[in-house]
């Protein structure tokens, strides 16, 4: 009597399945199944199901309500390659992290728990947090494929054999699962302030030798510079709705992204001398301390900026349709980050409108007056840091003056290059 099999083939899909909680996993896809006879492919599918079963108890455990599937690259064999299981990465938080099978999953969870509310906090970005969930995510599903459990299994050999993997993934094509050079560095950057995490709390006993090495020599490419010439901010300012002219003379004008133009407020706007005063989102404390942007608006930036205005004196400047914020970042209960992006939607639209090729975004534009403040002032390289908003380095933030006068010489010169003022 044949031996009866724990999974149901599928023959529509040529693969292997498992219905479990009112879902259906389909497992060993892609072409890994020769066929329903062929056991090496069963068994594929029965390593596969048996890492979900995992993740599903260790889901039941921690009270988590999704499991994210890993997503496989068959090549030679099957591997974890590229963007592995959501592995028991909720922000749960577990009081101290337990031992068991599910001990490495239960400290990520521990340590993203830190890490998230250091964003509630407003301490690190959303997006920070989001990062460090997602490259810990694919390290999770590496010691699913590797079949390591607990914390004292991440050992040398272990993290030699992840890195030889992200370097793999670099010279894959990114439609098998590849990967850029920076994600590989990301990667193996999180992995090791999760392990030095670890180690300094006193779960890991012993830290790799190699841990604190793990990225160092991930090389990456040199930068390559792009921009937007005069005569493509002119088609695509002459084609652009009101509200988005506005958005592109702030960008060109301050060197503004969108998260300047969406937390930009009354407050800040000397509308009398036509100057923006204001510590940068990004660069700034809690308290607004940090250094001062300061830049001397256009006036079709200032004629503009006052139309799309809202009609207060306090609060935002510029709000949506429902009057709220044009950028927003939020973290659903998974973890997960829903980002809300008005001024990139609009932008993208304007571009397709006037085509253009996506090969540049928004934030090209300030890029663009930064590469032409350094073809201005070549004797003064700092201009278009000042340009940016970018902090100063070293001693220099406490005992040099930043020279606005000067900058807003260059931003008269950039007027006089973009002259969006002669654009219908």
């Amino acid at each position: 009597m044949p031996r009866k099999r724990e999974l149901t083939w599928v023959p529509q899909r040529k693969c292997w399945s498992k219905y479990r909680n009112g879902k259906r996993y389909y497992l060993a896809t892609g072409g890994v199944c020769k066929g329903k006879t062929d056991q090496e492919g069963y068994d594929f599918a029965i390593d596969e199901w048996r890492a979900i079963e995992a993740q599903l108890r260790a889901a039941d455990y921690n009270g988590v309500t999704e499991v994210v599937r890993p997503r496989r690259i068959a090549q030679g064999q099957a591997f974890f390659l590229s963007n592995y299981a959501a592995l028991g990465s909720s922000i749960g938080s577990p009081e101290v992290p337990h031992s068991g099978d599910f001990d490495i999953p239960s400290h990520v969870q521990h340590y993203l728990t830190i890490r998230r509310s250091e964003s509630d906090a407003g301490e690190k970005s959303v997006e920070t947090f989001a990062e460090h969930r997602q490259k810990l995510e694919d390290f999770l599903g590496f010691c699913v494929h590797r079949k390591a459990k607990q914390l004292d299994q991440i050992d040398e050999s272990l993290l030699r054999e992840y890195k030889q993997t992200q370097q793999q993934l670099k010279r894959l094509d990114k439609s098998k699962g590849g990967i850029s050079p920076t994600t590989a560095k990301k990667r193996l950057s999180i992995l090791r302030r999760f392990l030095l995490w670890a180690h300094e709390n006193g779960y890991l006993d012993t830290l790799p030798r190699n841990a604190d090495s793990l990225a160092r020599d991930i090389s990456l490419p040199p930068p390559r510079p792009a921009f937007y010439s005069p005569e493509e901010c002119h088609k695509l300012f002459a084609l652009a709705s009101p509200r988005t002219k506005c958005y592109i003379a702030l960008a060109l004008n301050c060197g503004y992204t969108q998260s300047d133009i969406a937390t930009l407020e009354h407050s800040m706007i000397d509308w009398k001398n036509g100057v923006i005063k204001r510590g940068r989102h990004k660069t700034s404390d809690e308290n607004g301390d940090g250094p001062l942007q300061c830049h001397k608006l256009w006036t079709v930036t200032k004629r503009s900026l006052k139309a799309q205005a809202t009609k207060t004196d306090s609060g935002l400047v510029l709000v949506n349709e429902h009057g709220g914020s044009l950028l927003t970042r939020t973290l659903k209960e998974s973890g997960v980050m829903k980002r809300i992006d008005n001024i990139t939607d609009a932008f993208s639209r304007l571009r397709k409108r006037a085509s253009l090729p996506n090969d540049r975004s928004f934030k090209t534009f300030r890029k663009s007056g930064a590469n032409e403040i350094e073809k201005l002032y070549p004797a003064v390289p700092h201009l278009s840091s000042l340009y940016l908003g970018h902090s100063e380095t070293g001693v220099k933030r406490y005992y040099v003056d930043r020279p606005h006068h000067l900058l807003f010489e260059a931003i008269e010169q950039l007027e006089n290059i973009y002259k969006l003022e002669d654009i219908k």
